[in-house]
């Protein structure tokens, strides 16, 4: 990560999983006054790495408009946050963060183009 005109901080490593599973929906754009909207079920019971990549974050004719998440975690759904770049979060205690087990990301689209969304979910069995 670079901080403009201030310092950096790089990292890399390995992280060995047994398992993993590879999601890729599409958010479709918004319709008149709707925002598109798209849910992804998942399981990250045991997980050690949870990854989310978008295509897109903002609108690039308004970067007020943002790419959506909410989480829904022992079935309760979060509210909504903006999703503003990659989410990735290593080690099973990050995941817990967000909710234990999380069920279901929930994604919204502002922007007038369809959205993208890969994740990432990988499991240690053998802690």
């Amino acid at each position: 990560m670079q901080v403009v005109g201030g310092p950096m901080i790089a990292a890399s490593g390995e992280q060995t999983v047994d398992a993993y599973s590879k999601s890729q929906v599409v958010v479709p754009a918004r319709t008149g006054s709707t925002d598109g909207q798209t849910e992804l079920t998942l399981d990250t019971t045991g997980a050690s790495i949870l990854i989310v990549r978008a295509s897109r974050y903002v609108d690039p004719d308004n970067p007020a408009t943002r790419l959506q998440y909410a989480v829904t975690a022992g079935g309760t759904a979060g509210t909504a946050v903006n999703l503003i770049g990659p989410l990735i979060l290593i080690g099973e205690d990050a995941i817990r963060l967000l909710g234990n087990p999380v069920e279901r990301l929930t994604f919204t689209n502002p922007t007038a183009s369809e959205i993208t969304i890969d994740t990432l979910v990988g499991v240690d069995a053998t802690p």
